[in-house]
């Protein structure tokens, strides 16, 4: 049965058939004059005393010889003034208002019910993001609850134009998809298209934003989607022509679409100074090289091409590989793997063990290692030199993680000539991406001087609040924004 039985009866059989064995399933049975009524919910999703006061009392209190809808529209015109009301006319409106924590009311020979916003479920306190730490600016974070991420960023963003549109997405669990963009800024086709694709996914369940990305991008080994934590953030991508995906259950919001050159970007370089901000940026990018390249390049020179190497600093590398018994690059993928195992230990091991797995860490590859002739210092301070670099980038830490692995592969095998290849393989594989006809490498490739004033370097704001940049005027873009 879809539509709202009359019969009372046949609405409660029926949403006890589908509730069945769910024991957090509540029907409370009243009568209002002489009409038979009940209000449904579910236990745990709704605030019980705010229920009690604003609907269950007033309307024990109505006395009225009205019946079926008569008496729905009474109620809802002179005894219940809860915020949020709205009719319904389907059993499945019901069961989807009641997953998201509103109570209804359903009254004998009428055809519709009423729901009732009194959401009281546990969630977590609003708090600093764990990722994106920043030195100045807000210390709020995204949490679970995706109404209260809304609010979060229509706190900032006081403007008529900021819309949200819900969406569903999975078969069993329903998740709950907001799509939030700025109606003056977003490109209309490109909305669409991003609209298109999150109504295509075809999933059993939606329980992390992660589910969704793999169906807004192309398999690449960059990722062209973002990822934030802050409303903050989320705003300022908003202000530029993106749409921000918000999904119920994660403190992860979608951003798209997204560049390459966001990965070196901070809120915290528009709250600095410009020539400060530009500085620590150039740091990013020269990370980045030292991250992913530094290893190989290291394997390839002291395999292939000694010569390049001072003499004292040879002498001392060959003394250390004539006491290991690795070679170089199988030396420096085991400290590499060594170094993986240990992060992953330190991010999935309880918090009283944390410290624990730290200091074993520290002793097994750092001294033990070496003074066993396991390994070389060496090529424990150039992995140890790579991987803290690649936490200066964390949002592109797993991509470089890989990278760095099959760079020190390519330059132990082929030398300084697979380093060269790889390089190239790798700008081919980020300047052929497309987000929604929107180049990734978009300003580097096509290459604009103006949009290039907020890449590297960051400018004075007054200089940058005359340049308004959105998104879908970036080089490169195409004429009608499709989605190859």
């Amino acid at each position: 049965m879809e539509l709202i039985s009359v019969k009372l009866s046949e609405n409660i059989t029926c949403l006890k058939e589908l509730f069945k064995n769910a024991m957090d399933f509540t029907v409370r049975e009243f009568k209002i004059g002489e009409c038979d009524a009940v209000l449904l919910s579910l236990d745990g999703m709704i605030n019980k005393q705010q229920a009690a006061i604003s609907i269950l009392n007033p309307l024990m209190d109505v006395n009225s010889k009205l019946t079926g809808n008569t008496l729905l529209e009474y109620i809802s015109s002179n005894s219940i003034g809860t915020a949020d009301e709205q009719k319904l006319y389907k059993i499945s409106e019901i069961t989807e208002k009641m997953f998201l924590g509103f109570a209804v009311l359903l009254i004998d020979g009428a055809g519709y019910a009423l729901s009732f916003g009194v959401q009281g479920f546990e969630r977590r306190s609003v708090s600093e993001p764990d990722n994106e730490v920043m030195q100045q600016g807000s210390k709020e974070g995204f949490v679970e609850a995706f109404l209260i991420n809304i609010s979060m960023v229509r706190r900032r963003m006081r403007n008529t134009g900021l819309k949200f549109e819900m969406l569903t997405v999975g078969e069993e669990s329903k998740t709950p998809v907001v799509l939030c963009y700025l109606e003056n800024k977003v490109n209309k086709q490109l909305l669409e298209n991003i609209k298109n694709k999150v109504k295509g996914i075809k999933l059993e369940s939606a329980l992390a934003a992660g589910y969704l990305s793999g169906f807004l991008k192309k398999s690449s080994l960059f990722g062209n989607i973002g990822i934030t934590e802050r409303p903050d953030t989320l705003c300022g991508k908003l202000a530029e022509g993106r749409v921000g995906i918000i999904v119920d259950g994660t403190p992860n919001v979608i951003v798209v679409p997204h560049l390459f050159a966001e990965n070196f970007q901070t809120l915290d370089d528009y709250a600095n100074r410009p020539m400060y901000a530009s500085f620590t940026r150039c740091i990013r990018f020269i990370a980045f090289l030292i991250a992913a390249f530094l290893p190989g390049l290291y394997a390839a020179i002291v395999i292939h091409r000694p010569e390049l190497i001072p003499d004292v600093l040879l002498s001392k590398i060959a003394a250390e590989e004539a006491a290991t018994p690795f070679s170089i690059m199988w030396e420096l993928m085991l400290v590499n793997l060594l170094y993986e195992i240990m992060r992953e230990a330190g991010l999935r091991a309880p918090k009283s063990l944390g410290q624990a797995v730290s200091i074993v860490g520290a002793l097994v590859i750092g001294d033990t290692a070496v003074q066993s002739g396991l390994i070389g210092a060496t090529s424990l301070m150039v992995i140890a030199s790579s991987a803290i670099s690649g936490y200066t980038i964390q949002k592109l830490y797993e991509q470089l993680s890989i990278i760095r692995l099959l760079l020190i592969f390519a330059g132990g095998i082929l030398g300084v000539w697979g380093i060269i290849l790889s390089a190239v393989f790798l700008i081919y594989n980020i300047c052929s991406e497309e987000n929604f006809g929107i180049p990734v490498t978009s300003p580097f490739a096509p290459f604009s001087l103006k949009a290039m004033s907020d890449v590297i370097i960051r400018l004075p704001w007054r200089r940058l609040k005359n340049m308004r940049s959105n998104i879908s005027n970036m080089p490169g873009v195409k004429d009608s924004i499709n989605d190859k």
